[in-house]
């Protein structure tokens, strides 16, 4: 078991949204509700908590995912050419920031 989803069982119960929803998460939301706090405020905060403690379920259909998915892997995979030339960088800065040359050297060939 995830560390997340164990922190989720303890701040919430156990997750069983598909059983009915008996957990201490919708006890406190359909607490809101009867305090008086709108329904569509309620499904914003069920959304919100769903968003940030990542059990919230997307509703882009399948295909739309896995293409999304393709395409920022293709994204990721044209980037990785140019990982090389960030690494650069770190170097140059050695070497401003000493007034050395050959610290940027040194920086670089502990770099790679």
């Amino acid at each position: 078991m995830s560390v997340r989803k164990a922190e989720y069982n303890l701040r919430f119960g156990k997750d069983v949204r598909a059983r009915g929803g008996n957990t201490q998460l919708y006890t406190m939301l359909n607490g809101m509700i009867e305090a008086g706090v709108s329904k569509h405020d309620r499904e914003m905060i069920e959304r919100i908590i769903g968003q940030v403690t990542g059990t919230d379920r997307s509703s882009i259909p399948h295909f739309a995912q896995r293409m999304v998915a393709n395409v920022h892997g293709i994204g990721q995979m044209a980037l990785l050419g140019r990982v090389v030339l960030t690494s650069v960088a770190e170097p140059i800065t050695t070497a401003v920031q000493t007034g050395r040359p050959l610290d940027a050297l040194r920086s670089l060939a502990l770099t790679f």
